[in-house]
């Protein structure tokens, strides 16, 4: 079963006068044990898909990890090389990368299918990661930032890691805080040198782009305010530690030419 034949007209350039900005993730559902939302921390009711090519999946996968939640939150992993979007592996594909499955679900082909099943006349992004809900049949969240602090606050009842607490009250605000400064500077400023500076031509719009990402970088290096030897491990390392330096250094770094602008 597929859906990737749908036509869709979503505008999907995120750069806007040379800079890279990211689209609002659309469905931003809660899962609450307070009851209110329609969405109940149970077993055996979500789904989370991934890809590890992507450092917003990653940090789901890390705080999943940490909290114990592995037997709550099975994971489909889609193929790292995109085609039409991301992509699952089939059946009779040959030399399907590693913890690569065919999904499990539905038998879709690809995330866009799960978006349309979600909703058919959903006209924006297909992202990763996408957490599913199994009963309602439809997405909960793609928001990796609003999925790492559910799986912190609302699964203790089923984790292993139930004491750990990353986003505790004392330091919502500061983490908070620190998330979307490198949101907005360093892990965008990543995103467009990936994949929009070998594109375009602007070299104002590269050099902005360039001294955001950098200043940005610099800060975390000097500071220490986004790495986890510092104080407690909170979401903060989780938000942008993770993207700053293993995406850059070990990922993006290959795929990106930067010179400094004189």
């Amino acid at each position: 079963m597929s859906a990737t034949g749908k036509q869709h007209g979503a505008v999907i350039e995120d750069v806007i006068k040379g800079r890279f900005q990211r689209k609002e993730s659309v469905f931003r559902n809660w899962i609450k044990k307070d009851g209110s939302t329609n969405f109940a921390p149970e077993l055996d009711r979500y789904h989370l898909y991934v890809s590890l090519a992507c450092p917003w999946a990653h940090r789901t996968l890390i705080t999943r990890a940490m909290k114990g939640l592995e037997d709550v939150f099975p994971v489909t992993i889609v193929h790292h090389h995109m085609a039409n979007g991301w992509r699952f592996v089939t059946e009779d594909e040959k030399d399907p990368p590693p913890f690569c499955l065919p999904e499990p679900l539905h038998g879709f082909t690809s995330i866009r299918d799960l978006y349309f099943l979600a909703n058919p006349e959903y006209n924006g992004r297909f992202t990763v990661p996408v957490l599913w809900d199994k009963k309602m049949s439809t997405i909960v969240n793609n928001e990796s930032s609003e999925i790492i602090v559910m799986l912190n606050n609302e699964f203790n009842d089923f984790a292993k890691n139930a004491s750990l607490d990353f986003y505790p009250i004392e330091m919502r605000k500061e983490i908070d805080t620190v998330a979307q400064s490198f949101y907005n500077t360093f892990n965008n400023g990543v995103r467009f040198f990936v994949s929009y500076c070998a594109a375009i031509s602007d070299l104002d719009s590269n050099s902005s782009a360039f001294s955001s990402t950098f200043n940005a970088f610099t800060q975390c290096r000097c500071t220490g305010v986004a790495l986890p030897q510092r104080r407690k491990l909170t979401m903060k390392p989780l938000k942008s530690w993770r993207r700053q330096w293993i995406c850059w250094t070990k990922n993006y770094r290959r795929h990106a030419t930067c010179v400094v602008p004189n």
